[in-house]
């Protein structure tokens, strides 16, 4: 689609050529290996004259046809026409057949619409965009009336998702069951792209890529090889997560060792999460009626999988590697990236820990890790303001509203604040965060009837 449109905006003439459903194209490149002998079968089999500078010639499929893809760096020595070429798998399918046309292909790749692109598709204007980057760089409240539309902008981008296909069919239509349907078709024909291309190690991409949706709901989100077979291992694997990774269809993020610069240098890449492509088509894949709950708000479903796979799609889309940090003694982060010398952890709290569902909208803040030693933190702005976790994942959700000296974990901590008499102290059999801040602060915790609190941290 994107391709034609281009075609329609810079060319007067437009060829195009799918090999996967015109199989009898690929007679074209077949026999003499010289420019003319291709052009003149390519224009007897188009059946329409080919003007040269005003001609793009378009071959979709193109891994159904290796010898076309070999014989570009002739046709583009050439010069008389525009080329482009499209297709699944492309760095895999020439392992084994013609050599690739180094130096005459530029390679761009291409992603689904991340949530700024469905928006704009969906009609909204740029006045709105700007209101909102305003609202953002002055920390201003949204208005209660754009905040619900964009709300509901995002839940159905989680179920629709940014294949243009998909996009296309729900803004025709508005019908999520034509969108589901396109979806299933899309997942199908990447199972027979697999099938079809994925060579000696077909059998184990396919599972790999089957196994994707029901991995993400887990808990930890961690790929875990032994869920697909007991006898799998990595170096059994590695290409099947390389070929689906080059293809585009999944997007591997690697756990760090430690959340230090440079963060490609603590990989660990035994350790990962496997997300997919899209976060339409994973919704789609999860085999539950989970659409309707997300249109209602409820991102939390599969363990919140949906979600964080979307915001792993913004992060790749716009060029930030995909790593996360997950340790014991520290706490974890579902993503890390890198601005510089800068690292910025990132936490999506849907569903992961049960008082957010109760506290609301404040307990959507950052993450502040489980147990954190004195020094590390001294004289470092606080995140503190929102929700207070207790076990099993004790986490504290906040701002920057003061700063931190030092956080523990303590059995039991009682300290009162002001009329209100609220107090920090041990809730039920768990463990509650304790914590010291500066002299300027005070801390408090009410207890909340689900047996949670709020923490409130006031200058």
């Amino acid at each position: 689609m994107l391709i034609r449109h281009f075609a329609r905006q810079h060319y007067e003439h437009f060829v195009e050529i799918n090999f996967a459903t015109e199989p009898l194209a690929k007679a074209v490149f077949s026999g003499s290996l010289n420019a003319e002998a291709v052009i003149t079968a390519l224009s007897a089999y188009a059946r329409r004259p080919l003007v040269p500078g005003e001609t793009l010639i378009f071959l979709d499929e193109i891994q159904e046809c290796p010898q076309a893809r070999a014989d570009i760096k002739f046709l583009v020595a050439d010069g008389r026409f525009d080329y482009i070429e499209s297709g699944f798998l492309l760095g895999a399918e020439t392992k084994n057949g013609p050599s690739l046309p180094v130096g005459y292909e530029t390679r761009l790749t291409m992603y689904p619409l991340d949530f700024a692109e469905f928006c704009t598709a969906c009609g909204l204007q740029s006045v709105t965009f700007e209101y909102l980057k305003t609202c953002f760089e002055t920390l201003q409240p949204v208005a209660e009336s754009v905040h619900d539309s964009m709300l509901r902008l995002f839940y159905t981008y989680m179920v629709v998702g940014g294949m243009p296909q998909c996009v296309s069919t729900y803004l025709a239509t508005h019908d999520i069951g034509q969108v589901l349907a396109v979806q299933n078709d899309i997942l199908d024909r990447y199972r027979q792209d697999i099938t079809r291309s994925g060579g000696r190690d077909m059998e184990k991409v396919l599972k790999t890529f089957e196994a994707i949706p029901f991995q993400l709901a887990t808990k930890n989100r961690r790929f875990m090889l032994s869920e697909i077979a007991k006898t799998a291992r990595p170096l059994r694997y590695e290409n099947a997560f390389a070929l689906l990774a080059d293809a585009g269809v999944a997007m591997p993020c690697y756990n760090v060792t430690r959340p230090t610069t440079p963060l490609a240098s603590n990989e660990k890449r035994n350790l990962f999460k496997l997300f997919l492509c899209d976060t339409g088509l994973l919704a789609a894949a999860s085999l539950q009626n989970i659409q309707f709950d997300i249109l209602q708000g409820n991102v939390g479903v599969n363990q919140g999988s949906i979600l964080e796979n979307l915001f792993a799609q913004q992060l790749h889309a716009n060029g930030f590697a995909l790593r996360y940090f997950q340790a014991k003694s520290l706490g974890e982060a579902d993503f890390l990236i890198q601005d510089g010398k800068t690292i910025v952890p990132i936490d999506i709290p849907a569903d992961k820990c049960p008082c957010r569902q109760q506290m609301g909208p404040e307990a959507s803040h950052c993450l502040l890790p489980r147990q954190h030693r004195k020094r590390q933190r001294r004289n470092l702005p606080a995140l503190v303001y929102g929700a207070f976790c207790c076990s099993p994942c004790r986490r504290l959700r906040c701002d920057a509203g003061c700063r931190l000296i030092g956080v523990t974990t303590r059995k039991e901590v009682v300290k009162q604040a002001g009329p209100s008499q609220w107090l920090i102290r041990r809730i039920g059999k768990t463990k509650v965060i304790g914590c010291f801040v500066s002299k300027n602060c005070r801390i408090f915790l009410k207890t909340h009837p689900s047996g949670y609190g709020a923490l409130r941290i006031v200058e």
